[in-house]
């Protein structure tokens, strides 16, 4: 799933992932940067269903994201037009965050080996 944001369908999927989400629940956090993406494994420390947000143990790769999401799109509630956002926790996603704390970083659409 590397591409520039999340598909209709995806959002959709993971608004109702979100919206149905406890505690201790996974997520990937996909930051990107310049010419590069970050992948980061997190896990859910609170929801707030009336807010609609949900909140991470982790942030993204820069000091600017947030812990904070908004349920509906996956955005950084800090910066909702940035370019932090949560992707579903699947094997690929979590797959990409293997490579440490900071996430999986490449360049271009292959897939880091």
């Amino acid at each position: 799933m590397l591409h520039d944001a999340p598909t209709e369908a995806e959002r959709a999927e993971l608004e109702h992932y979100l919206r149905n989400s406890s505690v201790d629940d996974p997520v990937v956090i996909r930051a990107g940067w310049g010419n590069h993406v970050s992948y980061t494994a997190a896990r859910i420390i609170g929801v707030n269903a009336r807010s609609g947000r949900v909140y991470t143990d982790r942030s993204g790769a820069g000091a600017s994201q947030g812990t904070a999401f908004y349920m509906r799109s996956g955005r950084d509630c800090d910066q909702p037009k940035g370019q932090t956002w949560l992707i579903m926790p699947t094997d690929e996603n979590l797959r990409l965050t293997a490579t440490g704390l900071k996430g999986a970083h490449y360049r271009g659409p292959k897939l880091p080996d």
